[in-house]
């Protein structure tokens, strides 16, 4: 015979509790713009959950998406993190450049660098 598990209440408090902290969590993401004032409120689990959850999306996006993702965000990332964004961003241009230089012999435009999928601009970031 099987044994049954029960779930205490506890338990149960717990589970509806991450149930209401992922909801929330795609609530404030849901918004246009996301700001201190929106993730103020966290306790410090709930915050590392928070930004769990944006470092994925981050990570996980490409072009404009990505780059609509990091304007959505400016409001609550670090001077660091930014830095750092900033750093891959110039890295990738870089790279492009001396690649495209060696293929074509020449300077390569905005337009052509655009056409590789690499961030032709400057993070909004570091506006």
């Amino acid at each position: 015979m099987a044994k049954q598990q029960y779930t205490s209440e506890k338990e149960v408090q717990g589970l509806q509790r991450l149930t209401d902290l992922e909801k929330m969590i795609e609530e404030v993401l849901s918004k246009p713009k996301i700001e201190w004032e929106d993730i103020k409120h966290l306790t410090a689990s709930e915050n590392r959950k928070f930004f769990d959850r944006v470092g994925e999306l981050f990570n996980n996006l490409k072009g404009e998406e990505k780059d609509a993702f990091e304007e959505k965000i400016a409001g609550i990332i670090n001077p660091e993190t930014k830095k750092q964004i900033w750093e891959v961003n110039h890295l990738n241009i870089t790279n492009a450049i001396y690649r495209l230089m060696g293929d074509t012999g020449q300077m390569p435009s905005k337009t052509l660098l655009a056409k590789y999928n690499l961030a032709a601009r400057i993070s909004p970031l570091t506006a």
